[in-house]
């Protein structure tokens, strides 16, 4: 299974200790917030619906390596067919305002999720994970850093 994790809020939370709960309370939020437009991301790229399987066979398999197409812009996206795989993505929230814990995950339970993101003998890797951390992680730290700011001015106001 392969997983994304949004971290890193413990080391800037735990130098904040005058500022404290406002703090914790503001990157918890944040991390919900990210996580939540993280999620949308990953369904929207897991979603594509214009291919059916016979489709993609009448195109020779793009995502084969026999006959390798690029048919979307980002070529990652993947296509709905059944919606078990789509189905089975999560988003697991923070459990805690606690340093130590505020973190969210985006987890694929789906066993086709490693077969997809890092590809097989005879299927090329379409990791749309990565490309969702690639195009939205800087926005989304961002977005985490300018929740904290706000709580930090906020409680010196």
């Amino acid at each position: 299974m392969i997983k994304a994790t949004i971290s890193g809020l413990d080391v800037t939370v735990s130098g904040l200790q005058s500022v404290g709960i406002d703090a914790r309370e503001a990157a918890y939020y944040a991390v919900v917030e990210v996580l939540q437009k993280a999620f949308e991301a990953c369904r929207d790229v897991i979603s594509e619906g214009d291919h059916s399987l016979r489709d993609l066979a009448l195109l020779k398999h793009p995502y084969g390596f026999t006959h390798p197409q690029e048919i979307h812009d980002p070529d990652v996206l993947v296509h709905v067919q059944s919606g078990e795989y789509r189905d089975a993505l999560r988003a697991i929230p923070p459990v805690g305002q606690a340093t130590s814990i505020i973190e969210g995950q985006i987890v694929n339970d789906s066993p086709l999720d490693r077969w997809i993101q890092e590809g097989t003998t005879k299927m090329r890797a379409r990791p749309w994970m990565q490309y969702i951390v690639d195009t939205f992680g800087e926005h989304f730290a961002d977005l985490i850093e300018a929740r904290i700011t706000e709580a930090i001015e906020s409680k010196a106001a």
